[in-house]
Formats: structure tokens, C-alpha cells, sequence
């Protein structure tokens, strides 16, 4: 989903939530694509991976497989805002 907002210079472009089986190569390459259209679109990218668990609160797999994929955006783009795994309703701040 794309969604754009121009007066507040937002674009929020949303992965689907169901593709448990994505590897951290693959989310990593997903928010790095993502985040390379924002700047094209000449905004500023902040991505955020989301999980069921906060930073580690729970172990799991699933978890373990986004945290390693922040760990992949990270080291490829350092210039890059890139935060998670977190939870949906956790907010995001400026």
C-alpha cells in the first residue's frame, strides 16, 4: 500500500503483514527498495520493521529473522533511519 501525504512531506509505503516466511535477506532488500523510492520521490526515509515483539522482549525465530534484517539495512545503508523489530502500536517519533 502507498499512501502519500504532501503537505506533511509523508509517504508511507506498507509490506503485507502475512509473509511470515520472509527471510532478513529479503526484508532487508523489501525496506532498502522502499526506502530508495522515497528518496527519489526526494523525501527523507525512516523505516521502521515491525514484529509481534519489542526489541528482543520476546525470543522467537520470527523475531530473531527482523532483528537480523535491521542488522542487514544497517550495515548496507548506515545513512539510512531504520529502527525494529517493534510492535505496531509502539509510536514513532520525529
Amino acid at each position: 500500500m502507498l499512501h502519500s501525504n504532501r503537505q506533511e512531506s509523508r509517504l508511507h509505503i506498507h509490506g503485507y503483514h502475512g509473509q511470515h516466511r520472509t527471510s532478513s535477506e529479503d526484508l532487508a532488500e523489501i525496506a532498502c527498495l522502499a526506502a530508495s523510492f522515497a528518496r527519489q520521490l526526494e523525501l527523507e526515509p525512516r523505516v521502521a520493521l515491525l514484529s509481534f515483539a519489542n526489541f528482543g522482549s520476546t525470543p522467537h525465530p520470527l523475531a530473531d529473522n527482523v532483528r537480523r534484517a535491521v542488522e542487514l539495512i544497517r550495515s548496507r545503508h548506515p545513512d539510512f533511519a531504520v529502527d525494529g523489530e517493534m510492535k505496531k502500536c509502539k509510536p514513532i517519533r520525529q
